[in-house]
């Protein structure tokens, strides 16, 4: 289907990856230009909610509640792009009736969190690394004994 605004056009396709549940959906967005874009969606309200590509709503998604329509912008060229860009796996869209399903790497600490920009940031970061890990961190996890007393021992 033809779609666009504020100036931009392309072709959208929204394909219902489970047509029996309609929970999960791939919106493929081609503006022609040789970019193509694809976003995994998920419906908020699969058991209730309808999402389509209305031929008369230009501007993004339409969906439906019973007698209720709610249209959802999305090719302004910011709220797609704005929702992918965020570190969290399930962006909210149309007020919390959509999501965009995101790929984020798993859990990690702080520690980590640095190491990985050293080593893909500083030059010889992974030098550094080794470095504090040998001569910083080695005795980090180390367990110190406390002297005292031996235990007495009853017979």
């Amino acid at each position: 289907m033809v779609v666009g605004s504020d100036g931009r056009r392309g072709a959208a396709t929204l394909v219902s990856l489970n047509p029996v549940f309609d929970a999960w959906y791939l919106l493929a967005l081609d503006w022609g230009n040789g970019s193509k874009h694809y976003y995994h969606l998920d419906n908020g309200a699969p058991e209730t909610q309808a999402v389509t590509l209305d031929p008369g709503y230009h501007a993004g998604l339409m969906l439906s509640t019973g007698t209720q329509r709610y249209l959802c912008e999305f090719w302004d060229g910011q709220t797609l792009e704005n929702a992918a860009a965020k570190p969290i796996p399930y962006a909210p869209l149309c007020g919390g009736r959509l999501f965009l399903r995101n790929a984020v790497r798993g859990r990690r600490s702080n520690l980590e969190a640095v190491v990985d920009f050293l080593r893909d940031h500083v030059w010889r970061g992974e030098e550094v690394v080794i470095i504090a890990k040998e001569k910083v961190l080695k005795d980090l996890a180390r367990e110190q004994a406390a002297l005292g007393a031996p235990p007495l021992v009853v017979h």
